[in-house]
């Protein structure tokens, strides 16, 4: 890439070979973009998580990640300073004026803690936001009274000091919440998408793990992915049980997060039968693991539409398999489910899983469901539309333009 080009820095916590999310995501985006910018990834030195699914590391990347010290043992919030302290001390070398940075959400309100410093330098900031913080934790750990005082306050606050900012969000949703809280319409939407190098699941056969797992013929319900605060644990607890004494039906769980824990404690301390759980699967067992199941989890916690987006659908879409959404039954997701007749939303988990005992939905339905879903998934073309929209949302930004669509 030539020294004359755009340079545009993302900020993350974490980055290639760190094998989170928003890690994954990121390195596919900065790789893409590299062909036309000069593209700089400032991350933390400390890993998401370890285990078996992490990234080999690649001879060479097209981009440059500059990697700031942060203490494993320090602690979340000693993890965030640290990180931060990194990123300014990055930017204030190494910024020129007319460049671009991309803050994302790890650390919260990364964004507004560094938009002085960009604007200071002549940089042009967009935050592309993956969740809503402090929403997020006001909805989880406070009443709704005092959370919607504390959200309004913070407002006041994001308002000013994102004032020079775009942003860039993942659902319809999001962007209402954001635009009302900002009082901006700089605003765009760009979906998540599912790995550019992930195997296509179509080509996997799932029969050798259907065998290995000793499944027989019954059908298999999945959760795949993380379970984490935005994510309704108690429904998930829910459908365990109703599976527990349903013959003929098994939940498999794979992932990690806040409410794993608590579903392997149920799970363990009622006995629930017909209910597997296990951690991250690696990668590249990921495309038979999304095929055996016959219908699959998604879930988000009444309250936390347009807060966070859950981007497992995304990988349920391309495996072409139907989706059972627990969740707030008008929210955007269970629009999306309900609109696109790609699964079910289901207000009782146990009521739902007795009717799927006596074929409702039939294995047809259920079939029929998958097939729409993998033809919405090819219809998106999610990961070719984020870098179209990407490049020129940082090319109007570069221009000062709002970069809202």
């Amino acid at each position: 890439m030539s020294q004359a080009a755009p340079r545009v820095w993302f900020l993350n916590r974490f980055a290639y070979p760190d094998f989170s999310a928003t890690s994954v995501l990121l390195s596919d985006l900065a790789s893409a973009l590299a062909q036309q910018f000069r593209v700089t990834v400032v991350a933390g030195d400390a890993a998401y998580r370890d285990g078996d699914g992490a990234a080999a590391p690649l001879p060479m990347l097209p981009y440059r990640i500059a990697r700031v010290p942060v203490p494993a043992r320090a602690g979340r919030l000693g993890q965030y300073r640290a990180y931060l302290a990194g990123a300014r001390a990055a930017l204030r070398q190494g910024m020129r004026p007319g460049d671009v940075v991309v803050a994302l959400t790890d650390p919260p309100l990364l964004g507004a803690l560094v938009a002085g410093l960009v604007h200071r330098k002549g940089g042009r900031l967009i935050q592309w936001w993956q969740d809503v913080f402090p929403d997020i934790a006001t909805a989880y750990y406070l009443p709704r009274p005092v959370g919607n005082l504390v959200n309004r306050m913070t407002a006041i606050g994001l308002q000013y000091s994102l004032r020079h900012a775009r942003h860039v969000v993942i659902s319809a949703q999001m962007r209402d919440r954001i635009a009302q809280r900002l009082n901006t319409d700089a605003i765009r939407i760009i979906e998540n998408w599912v790995p550019s190098d992930r195997a296509d699941p179509l080509d996997a056969d799932p029969a050798p793990l259907r065998r290995a797992l000793d499944l027989g013929e019954a059908l298999v319900l999945m959760y795949s992915g993380n379970l984490g605060r935005v994510h309704d644990t108690e429904a998930v607890i829910s459908l365990a049980r109703a599976v527990s004494a349903t013959p003929g039906i098994v939940l498999l769980v794979q992932g990690a997060g806040a409410g794993m824990d608590r579903l392997k404690a149920v799970v363990n301390s009622e006995q629930l039968a017909r209910v597997q759980i296990r951690g991250y699967v690696p990668s590249q067992d990921l495309p038979s693991w999304l095929r055996l199941a016959d219908l699959h989890v998604v879930s988000l916690r009444r309250h936390m539409d347009g807060l966070s987006y859950p981007s497992k659908l995304y990988p349920v879409l391309q495996a072409g398999r139907p989706v059972l959404c627990l969740g707030d039954p008008h929210g955007e997701l269970a629009g999306r489910v309900r609109d696109q007749r790609i699964g079910w939303v289901a207000e009782s988990p146990r009521a739902f899983v007795a009717a799927l005992a006596a074929g409702r939905p039939s294995r047809d339905a259920l079939d029929a469901a998958g097939h729409r879903s993998r033809v919405l998934f090819e219809q998106l073309d999610l990961y070719r539309s984020a870098v179209e929209a990407w490049a020129d949302c940082i090319e109007q930004a570069r221009q000062g333009e709002s970069c809202g669509r």
